[in-house]
């Protein structure tokens, strides 16, 4: 799940503390990263293979750091585009996790890989985790929590998808996750006006749904384990409850296929994404 990582770097400050912040990975498997950036062709233009060979300096310098921490490192600074290149490194090398960087409350144009971290999202057929990055011009740059797995929320309807990010939450035990909270929304839209009279059925069954969940891991070991059923609109209530519990990280399922069978966000998860001031885990 996090042995092989990619992890798409530029040369500033931000791209800097997401390779610090590297080594807390390894308490739950991380052995291998490959440190991709990516010369956008649009604009390096004629300069682009001189800013490929500057910038594969740099990166050597981030690899000499990690490989002394006992990480296997690989260095790619290919030109192009960056959604296209990052996703393709990402299949031919096998990585189990895309890391990318954005900055709190959106995903801007330009974040830690000189290109839109919105598309490279978007045409991901890997697990993408999105590191928020606090930037104050009085305090300069910080990750908004050291250890993302000390406090986790998971927003559940108990799709397949949503299923799949368990094994994720079940591997952090291992890093110090203190506290997993598990939430699920009853979509106001879907109960109101004609379902409201079995509200409360729906909840006991959902409840029981998540209890069965926080079983599995509480026998695993998790020290603090809450859940949530809550009727209103989903994206507004994962993020209230991210912020209420204290998480620092927040783990979900990618939703939906096109008609081509790649990989898109949907509207719950792309929203959380963008919004959430903490880190969002994606997996597809």
């Amino acid at each position: 799940m996090y042995s092989k990582i990619l992890l798409a770097v530029d040369t500033s400050e931000s791209s800097e503390l997401l390779v610090e912040h590297l080594p807390h990975l390894i308490k739950v498997g991380l052995k291998e990263v490959v440190l991709v950036h990516v010369v956008n062709i649009k604009e390096g233009g004629d300069f682009s293979e001189k800013l490929q060979a500057h910038d594969k300096k740099f990166l050597q310098r981030q690899k000499a750091k990690l490989e002394q921490k006992g990480i296997k490192i690989k260095v790619k600074v290919p030109i192009g585009l960056p959604s296209y290149e990052i996703n393709e490194i990402a299949d031919k090398e096998n990585v189990s996790l895309i890391i990318i960087g954005s900055h709190s409350r959106s995903i801007v144009k330009q974040v830690v890989l000189g290109g839109t971290s919105e598309q490279i999202i978007r045409d991901a057929r890997k697990p993408v985790l999105i590191m928020k990055l606090d930037i104050k011009e009085d305090r300069g740059c910080s990750l908004f929590c050291k250890n993302i797995f000390k406090a986790i929320l998971y927003p559940t309807d108990f799709s397949n998808d949503a299923e799949k990010t368990l094994p994720y939450i079940k591997k952090a035990l291992d890093a110090g996750c203190e506290k997993v909270v598990l939430l699920h929304v009853q979509e106001e839209a879907k109960i109101k006006p004609h379902l409201e009279s079995r509200l409360e059925e729906f909840n006991a069954i959902d409840r029981d749904r998540l209890n069965r969940i926080k079983k599995e891991l509480l026998d695993l070991g998790a020290k603090n384990v809450k859940t949530i059923v809550e009727m209103g609109k989903a994206i507004p209530i994962i993020l209230k409850t991210a912020e209420a519990e204290g998480a620092c990280l927040i783990a979900l399922g990618a939703r939906g296929r096109s008609l081509f069978g790649e990989m898109f966000i949907g509207s719950t998860a792309n929203n959380v994404a963008r919004y959430a001031r903490m880190p969002v885990l994606f997996v597809t």
